[in-house]
């Protein structure tokens, strides 16, 4: 079934329809960053009442500050462990979830459910759990040597807002990844099954460009899935062929072989009545 597609005769109603989005866009995201770098270049006094243009003294100032550089730092092992770590659960999540059979809405359900919860509930959640006084992960870490502090700790405090912030993404995640996954045709899952693909390559090689297409990573996963696609569509189209080939070449073999053994093997002779009703057929005298 062929997808319908509008058409417009000119430009003009498409930029009318584009004009709302090309606003908010503009006021909201475009328009705060410009004044943000212009503001910038300038030095201000507490007030906002007076400014004198620097240039970029301000971003080697900064950039010089070892406290901001150390921010910076943890800013960044925080933005990739969040995000490894949330992808990773939720991708494993949706893969165990997409092949359970039985109670596979109800997986579902459990695994969204956090995605619901109100940010400030769910650092209160968290809050208690790692609490170094009541909480219960410091009281199962204590058999094991594990001193849980984070307001002494800046390392297990770092810790705790990672595993906190990519708990509270593995359900967005899920959702995308699980959409992905169900768009995966069963006969692409049993032709890998049948080239001897195993749970590893299944899991990865089959299923992962095309969980990339329901990801935030679309354009990577768009390109990768094409050519992923082409190449297994091209494959099915000659499995069939090749398949047909082996089999009419085995038959004619197997025909081969039949009349080899049928003409290497003696017949015994013809004796009495049977004999003569043969040469009568055989037109012999």
């Amino acid at each position: 079934m062929q997808d319908k597609r509008v058409t417009f005769p000119g430009m003009i109603v498409p930029l009318l329809l584009l004009v709302p989005q090309l606003a908010i866009t503009f006021a909201f995201f475009v328009w705060p960053s410009l004044r943000s770098l212009q503001g910038s270049l300038f030095e201000q006094d507490a007030f906002g009442l007076s400014e004198r243009f620097v240039g970029f003294g301000n971003f080697a100032r900064i950039l010089s500050d070892p406290g901001y550089l150390s921010s910076l730092g943890v800013t960044l092992v925080f933005a990739v462990a969040t995000t490894a770590l949330a992808m990773s659960v939720a991708l494993a999540l949706a893969t165990v979830a997409d092949r359970a059979v039985r109670g596979s809405a109800v997986y579902k359900a459990l695994i969204v459910w956090p995605y619901a919860i109100a940010p400030a509930i769910a650092g209160v959640l968290w809050w208690f759990l790692f609490n170094p006084t009541i909480g219960v992960l410091p009281r199962l870490l204590a058999p094991l040597g594990v001193v849980w502090n984070h307001f002494l700790n800046g390392n297990q405090a770092l810790l705790l807002v990672i595993i906190a912030s990519a708990w509270k993404q593995v359900s967005y995640n899920f959702l995308f990844f699980l959409a992905g996954l169900q768009t995966i045709p069963p006969s692409l899952l049993e032709a890998a099954e049948i080239d001897g693909a195993g749970a590893y390559d299944d899991a990865g090689l089959q299923g992962v460009p095309r969980r990339l297409r329901g990801s935030r990573s679309g354009r990577l996963g768009r390109a990768i899935g094409g050519a992923d696609a082409d190449r297994r569509r091209a494959h099915h189209r000659a499995v069939p062929l090749y398949r047909a080939q082996d089999s009419l070449l085995s038959a004619v073999l197997v025909r081969r072989n039949l009349d080899d053994l049928e003409m290497a093997t003696p017949h015994p002779p013809l004796e009495g009545e049977g004999r003569r009703r043969a040469q009568r057929g055989s037109g012999v005298g």
